[in-house]
């Protein structure tokens, strides 16, 4: 009995925020499809109740809005040619790229026509730095060889 009154209460007070963040009418068609997705994959019966509900919405929408702030923790990443070149930092006068690259020699084609788009989209390529570390070849000539794993490629906005 004591749960039921808390999350009775609980409800009351979610629903009273919901209403005020989101309007009425918003509500409302949440609230239904909140409904028609409890019915869905629990089904009608038991038939939830408004509480259960309310409090299933509200979860949802607190779920919608961490995955919004994780997606923009996440590193933007580019798409050049099959490559993911992620976007390390991009500021106000500065844009730092990491492209990596699976074999130097292959690569390094990709990697100028890159770098002929960053001056393209207006941007001075200010210093290109190697990764060095193991690569695939490694496993063949020893752990001691090295080469080059990527580049982080440091570039200077244009002002306008």
């Amino acid at each position: 009995m004591f749960f039921s009154e808390r999350k009775k209460e609980a409800a009351v007070k979610i629903k009273e925020r919901l209403l005020n963040e989101l309007g009425e009418e918003e509500f409302k068609r949440l609230f239904e499809e909140a409904r028609r997705n409890w019915i869905r994959e629990v089904g009608a019966w038991p038939s939830p109740s408004e509480d259960d509900i309310i409090l299933t919405l509200d979860y949802n929408l607190n779920e919608q809005k961490r995955k919004k702030a994780l997606e923009k923790l996440i590193m933007p990443k580019l798409d050049f040619e099959g490559t993911k070149v992620d976007v390390s930092h991009d500021g106000k006068n500065w844009k730092i790229y990491y492209f990596p690259i699976d074999f130097f020699e292959l690569d390094l084609q990709k990697f100028g026509r890159f770098l002929e788009l960053i001056v393209e989209k207006g941007e001075n390529v200010e210093t290109i730095i190697p990764n060095m570390g193991w690569v695939p070849v490694s496993w063949i000539f020893g752990a001691e060889y090295q080469g080059i794993k990527g580049f982080a490629v440091v570039t200077k906005k244009c002002s306008v």
